[in-house]
């Protein structure tokens, strides 16, 4: 059982960074939408 929950706790650890990483290439993405629209 514990093996069990150190396993979810790993692949929920790597899912948050995972969206972590997303949220902020998609921040990135919108900046340079901004700079664009100013051109």
């Amino acid at each position: 059982m514990q093996f069990m929950q150190m396993k979810f706790h790993d692949e929920f650890s790597n899912l948050g960074m995972h969206i972590h990483g997303l949220a902020h290439a998609a921040s990135g993405y919108h900046r340079v939408l901004e700079e664009n629209r100013k051109l």
